[in-house]
């Protein structure tokens, strides 16, 4: 989040967001075009499938999938395309790093047996609603932990009155000799060492982390660079 602490600094960072947007917007840019924006995001992700990358041996690229509201349910967005009212949409990609980890799984089913985490570098052109989990989800396996469009959500189970009570850690083992700490305020129903166990186990968050925030300085207009490196 950014803060500006007079009215002048204001107006040059709005004046930033809104050329990013005007750039973003227009679907004749080119993705050159488009990269030279003066605001930028990166994000981190996590994934389980990445068939550009675990079939094809591609380490980065370009996502083109207009989104538009769910018309079914009111928190998602999903892809529509053009003709029908989606808005254009544009992620740009990279593989960071692949993580092994063992798996007993001998199935048919090739999300069963997959052995290895995926570490993206998402870079959002455009700036839709959900528009990385969409676009991870229809390329892949979705981000490890989305409760809303991943194939491996984490599942919550709600109370007659609409609060949270409890966390279904029905997930897969993620990644080996790594321990997950529920930042939920609510404890699990089961039992204290049942509960350990698992949050050592599953994740019970979103792979998905702001990386860095790039945009100009109100004062002298060169490029600044904020980052936050994921904990994971």
């Amino acid at each position: 989040m950014v803060f500006a602490r007079t009215d002048l600094a204001a107006s040059k960072l709005c004046a930033a967001w809104r050329e990013n947007r005007a750039i973003s917007s227009d679907t004749n840019c080119n993705a050159e075009v488009k990269s030279t924006a003066s605001v930028e995001k990166i994000y981190h992700a996590r994934v389980l499938l990445w068939p550009p990358y675990q079939q094809y041996g591609q380490t980065k690229g370009t996502i083109d999938l207009p989104m538009a509201p769910s018309k079914t349910e009111r928190l998602k967005w999903e892809v529509v395309g053009i003709e029908g009212g989606g808005k254009m949409c544009r992620t740009f990609w990279r593989v960071l790093g692949v993580q092994e980890q063992e798996s007993n799984n001998h199935t048919d089913d090739a999300y069963e047996n997959q052995t290895s985490i995926v570490t993206l570098e998402l870079q959002p052109v455009t700036g839709r609603t959900h528009q990385l989990r969409v676009h991870c989800a229809e390329v892949g396996s979705g981000i490890i932990g989305d409760s809303l469009y991943g194939d491996d959500p984490i599942r919550w189970k709600f109370g007659t009155d609409g609060g949270q009570k409890s966390i279904d850690v029905d997930a897969k083992q993620l990644i080996k000799n790594n321990t997950f700490e529920s930042k939920h305020p609510h404890s699990c129903s089961k039992s204290e060492d049942n509960t350990t166990k698992d949050s050592q186990q599953k994740p019970q968050f979103l792979y998905l982390h702001s990386y860095s925030l790039s945009f100009p300085h109100p004062d002298t207009g060169k490029i600044v660079q904020f980052v936050d490196p994921a904990l994971w």
